[in-house]
């Protein structure tokens, strides 16, 4: 299901319940299954419905659902306790939160809320909200908490995205900031800090944690994988996951830290800003890390914490990885006319940063422009170089990001000319830290641009994170999201994250280069490694929010490469379930390698749009340069519907494979039948019992791109 942003009216039936502040410890004649703690009785009646979402009070507990999960809580002496988890329908679901809690409240922080203190219930709303067109359309529940000990304010906010079947949780936080604390008790602080908490047991549940290695760059090899994913203990902390899954093979939870968390690259150890871990233990599992410190606290605004997901759903690991991708989806959510395009980077075809910069001058981008409107390219993305004298530095010499006058005389006007003429998109580049957001939208104003690459971003601290936030909220809502943001994650050091600022964004995190090895580097492209980082992102992301590179393999240096022993098409064809990223200048291609090129890209365009709209699994085995691999997009609306990518890799000796598809529930044991878009036949293809089909490919490093349809 393609989740659009929605412009429906306010649809919220006694939503709004504002009263005089009722302590949060009040005496209550009711025990609920909070434990010893008390409860507020009664709590202010509200009723609120968006869809199939919805908020109540139902005996004296705070229910929120969406028709596939529901969540409830009982207010304690310091807040809301999560005292059940239903995956499913309202009536019938599943229960996983199958203890009492162990907490008071599911969020906490040693210094700001001490043990014991109590708060004061000062609001409880539940309204239709996009978040300025950030999000889908949601039913966002706002609860708000004053704790007098420390003259604190938190306002703890719940949206309930229609049919997906998950939760986000957020706290915000208002006070005065704590100065003067010592570097020691800062750290126990932000050790302390937890903003999720669900009572589960999972000792007899399958305990898996996952995240991703910071500077892919430097992990471009075969025995350095992107993706990180452990069995977990049933004691365990982890300060590297962004997410945790627990699983009986019939259901199961998800827990997932909207964060900028990942593995440093040559470590075991989590890096972030203020990520905390998550806690598993026999009281069930904590997710900790609030982004800000206490000397961060503003007494007149809210701060923001990091949020969190919760998801519970019904079967195996198919319907958990379709969750997880509707459930991104919605909280980062994409428009097809302006965030999907094959695109050209003008950094690509270069050996030296000097080199690279010299392609984003007036008269090379010119031709590029060119080569996009014969190859068929969506957009040229116009990279570092365009800003200062010079080929030597990335900052302005004035301070002012505007074309520089020896090779903009005229300013971007021939530029934008020239795109407009050929239908080619454009795309620029910036430094994250030091470009303002008014200067992004004069350029974006001057071109007409489609995206805007972020680069080199430093986000150690809660201030940078904000500013961050905030240029971005400001450029895009002045632009009125037609142009997304790309943040560049391909280095080390502490920036975005895998699931952070997404709403803004899409990701480009590899970078490929053609030339030898670059001392100190590792990224002379490689198609099987590159297959590899894209199969791994594709379990647990959505592969329309993320640039996926390819560069011309005639011309890889073959010392640290086998790219020359593939094909033009094989290796677009690898990018092509994502944003396909080119690192190759059309006109330095043979003839031939540029008609396979253009070739296949005319064969993709016209399914860009279903497969945007589809979610992508990852099928087969682990590229390895040896595997049968790749991956599947099914469309949501149909689940007999959708399209293969398959690709026998170099080394492997068999031309045919049995793969087992994804979410076959519709077809399995039926027949399907199938187009071959490259050879523009079409068979019919019987689907095993167990949802297996048998695919043949003569030759090695070799691919099918298929549609598949149910039979009539």
């Amino acid at each position: 299901m393609d989740l659009p942003r929605l412009t429906a009216p306010v649809l919220a039936l006694n939503a709004l319940a504002l009263f005089t502040p009722l302590a949060v410890g009040q005496e209550s004649d009711q025990s609920g299954a909070a434990g010893n703690h008390a409860t507020v009785n009664p709590l202010p009646e509200l009723s609120a419905k968006f869809e199939s979402a919805y908020a109540r009070v139902e005996e004296n507990q705070l229910v929120v659902g969406t028709g596939t999960l529901e969540r409830r809580w009982k207010f304690t002496e310091q807040g809301l306790a999560t005292v059940s988890l239903k995956s499913g329908g309202e009536k019938t679901g599943r229960e996983w939160a199958d203890r009492a809690p162990s907490a008071a409240a599911d969020w906490a922080h040693p210094l700001l809320m001490p043990e014991g203190s109590a708060g004061k219930l000062v609001a409880l709303t539940a309204v239709e909200d996009d978040d300025e067109d950030f999000m889908a359309k949601n039913l966002k529940l706002t609860a708000e908490i004053f704790y007098p000990t420390t003259n604190l304010t938190l306002r703890y906010e719940v949206r309930a995205f229609p049919g997906v079947a998950g939760l986000m949780t957020q706290l915000w936080i208002k006070g005065a900031p704590l100065p003067g604390q010592n570097a020691e008790t800062l750290a126990a602080g932000v050790a302390g800090a937890r903003v999720d908490y669900l009572p589960v047991t999972a000792k007899d549940l399958s305990r898996t944690a996952w995240g991703f290695y910071n500077d892919p760059n430097q992990r471009y090899r075969a025995e350095t994988h992107l993706r990180r994913e452990e069995a977990l203990p049933p004691t365990a902390s982890a300060n590297w996951a962004s997410g945790v899954h627990f699983s009986d093979g019939k259901g199961g939870v998800v827990m997932l830290k909207e964060s900028n968390v990942s593995t440093k690259h040559g470590t075991k150890d989590g890096v972030g800003t203020n990520t905390g871990k998550f806690i598993l233990d026999e009281n069930g599992l904590q997710n900790t890390g609030w982004a800000l410190t206490e000397r961060d606290l503003k007494p007149d605004k809210f701060q923001w914490c990091w949020a969190s997901w919760t998801l519970a759903y019904d079967g195996g690991e198919d319907e958990m990885e379709l969750a997880l991708k509707r459930f991104d989806r919605a909280r980062f959510p994409s428009d097809f006319e302006y965030s999907t395009w094959s695109f050209l980077c003008g950094w690509g075809h270069q050996r030296t940063a000097a080199e690279g910069r010299s392609y984003a001058e007036q008269w090379p981008v010119l031709k590029m422009i060119e080569e996009c409107k014969a190859t068929g390219i969506d957009m040229l993305l116009i990279d570092d170089g365009w800003q200062a004298d010079g080929r030597h530095t990335m900052d302005p010499q004035d301070g002012k990001w505007e074309p520089k006058i020896a090779d903009y005389p005229q300013g971007w006007a021939p530029v934008a000319k020239a795109a407009k003429e050929a239908k080619v998109k454009l795309g620029l580049w910036g430094l994250s830290d030091s470009i303002k957001a008014e200067e992004m939208i004069w350029n974006t104003q001057q071109l007409d641009l489609n995206q805007f690459k972020l680069d080199f971003a430093t986000l150690h601290t809660y201030p940078r994170l904000h500013a961050a936030r905030e240029k971005s909220r400001t450029f895009l809502k002045a632009t009125e999201h037609k142009s997304p943001i790309t943040w560049d994650i391909t280095d080390n050091r502490i920036a975005y994250g895998y699931y952070w600022n997404r709403e803004y964004a899409s990701m480009h995190v590899f970078n490929r280069s053609y030339w030898g090895e670059i001392p100190g580097k590792n990224n002379v492209y490689i198609p099987s490694t590159s297959l590899r980082d894209y199969w791994q992102l594709a379990k647990y992301h959505n592969l329309n929010k993320w640039q996926l590179m390819m560069n011309n393999p005639e011309i890889i240096a073959t010392a640290q490469s086998d790219a020359k022993k593939h094909s033009m098409g094989y290796c677009l064809a690898t990018t092509l379930m994502g944003v396909p990223e080119i690192w190759s200048m059309p006109h330095m291609m043979a003839a031939d390698t540029k008609k396979e090129f253009t070739k296949t890209l005319a064969m993709y365009k016209p399914h860009q749009k279903n497969i945007f709209q589809g979610y992508v699994f990852p099928i087969g085995d682990c590229p390895n340069n040896a595997s049968w691999t790749g991956f599947q997009s099914i469309d949501d609306t149909s689940a007999e519907s959708g399209y293969l990518m398959v690709f026998r890799e170099i080394n492997n000796p068999d031309n045919t494979h049995t793969f087992k598809l994804r979410m076959t529930s519709a077809f399995a044991g039926k027949t399907l039948q199938v187009e071959d878009l490259r050879r523009s036949s079409k068979s019919v293809v019987p689907v095993g019992a167990d949802g297996t089909v048998t695919l043949k490919i003569e030759a090695p490093a070799d691919y099918l791109f298929l549609r598949y349809q149910p039979t009539s």
